[in-house]
This record gives structure tokens, C-alpha cells and sequence, in this order.
């Protein structure tokens, strides 16, 4: 198992996953398949964009405290996250009404 956790591509593939149901407007399959990701890969590259649209996928299912507790995650768990992916946890943050 730690060989595949290594490898780029599965998790690529489940972050691609959570894209496509999550543009399908399939927001529980979505979190799932964000979430699964952020489990089994929290080193992966997409980590923080998929910790935001986890927290999306929640909003939109009117899970907004998920969403925010999801989105307190971000600091401790990517303070290296691009400006692009603080920038959308910040708009979704405010589209959730976090504290």
C-alpha cells in the first residue's frame, strides 16, 4: 500500500473522479470522492483544491458547518496551498458563512 500512496496517478485519477461528479452537480459522490482522496493521499499535489471542493460539495448539500470544519482544516494541514487555492477557500469560506 505504501508503494501505491507514492504514486502520483491514483491520485490524480480520484481527484479527476471528484471533478467529474462534482460538475455533474453529484455533490455526495463528489465529497466522497474528495474526501477519499485527502485520506488516502494527503500529500498529493491536490490536496488543497480537493480539501475546497470537499467543502463545496458539502455546502451544496447544506452540510455549511462540514464545510467550514473541512475548510479549518486548510492552514495546519496545507500552509504551503498555492495563493489560488487560499483565494478559493476564502470565497468558500464566505459562500458557507464560516466563523
Amino acid at each position: 500500500p505504501d508503494a501505491i500512496k507514492l504514486n502520483p496517478e491514483p491520485a490524480e485519477a480520484q481527484y479527476l473522479l471528484g471533478e467529474s461528479l462534482l460538475y455533474q452537480d453529484n455533490y455526495t459522490q463528489a465529497a466522497d470522492a474528495y474526501g477519499k482522496l485527502l485520506s488516502a493521499y494527503p500529500k498529493s499535489p491536490n490536496g488543497p483544491n480537493a480539501l475546497v471542493k470537499l467543502a463545496r460539495s458539502l455546502r451544496l448539500l447544506n452540510k455549511k458547518g462540514d464545510a467550514c470544519k473541512a475548510l479549518a482544516l486548510m492552514p495546519q494541514q496545507y500552509p504551503k496551498a498555492s495563493d489560488a487555492a487560499k483565494q478559493l477557500a476564502s470565497t468558500e469560506r464566505q459562500r458557507s458563512n464560516c466563523k
